[in-house]
């Protein structure tokens, strides 16, 4: 949850908000703010007894080795009906994340709006709603094998496109040279 911001406005809403971070940092500047509702734990030693009705993941899967296992995770956090909403910088894009201009030291992994989706499947999510390319909301479901491989087909080639043969290296040059 970084440091409650978004815990903080679901409080002020109404709503009953929990979050986790496992940061010290960030973690115990939440829990000052907002207490016991904040627990300072990775995402694999956090145990909620009740299913929530969205479970939210702002920028955080890229910096997962195991993304599929965290999202598998949410699912499980959610409410037999419940939603989840992903969200993750967007490599598909050729807009504002200019390419390697959307990566960052801490990132492990890629998305883009296919490769997101391919993951949430594995992790038996489907998508229910696209806000942008790579902020979706998910729900429980089973993507059909066919919807699959196209999706990874397509997440597939849309990578290759766009960052294969060097490309992605000099988007980053072009971008931070355009900066000058």
């Amino acid at each position: 949850c970084g440091s409650g911001e978004f815990v903080g406005a679901m409080l002020a809403l109404g709503h009953d908000a929990h979050g986790f971070e496992p940061g010290d940092t960030y973690g115990g500047h939440a829990q000052a703010l907002h207490g016991e509702r904040i627990s300072i734990k990775g995402w694999q030693d956090v145990n909620y007894q009740e299913g929530f009705d969205l479970v939210t993941c702002f920028h955080v899967l890229e910096h997962l080795s195991n993304p599929v296992d965290a999202l598998r995770q949410m699912a499980a956090w959610a409410a037999p009906d419940g939603l989840v909403y992903v969200e993750v910088p967007d490599l598909g894009s050729t807009g504002p994340n200019k390419g390697f201009g959307a990566l960052h030291f801490a990132h492990l992994l890629g998305f883009n709006h296919h490769n997101l989706i391919v993951a949430a499947a594995r992790a038996g999510l489907v998508q229910e709603r696209v806000v942008a390319p790579t902020g979706i909301i998910f729900r429980r479901g089973v993507l059909d094998t066919a919807a699959l491989e196209s999706e990874a087909a397509k997440g597939l080639a849309l990578t290759r496109r766009l960052h294969g043969g060097g490309a992605m290296i000099s988007n980053y040059f072009k971008h931070q040279l355009g900066k000058i």
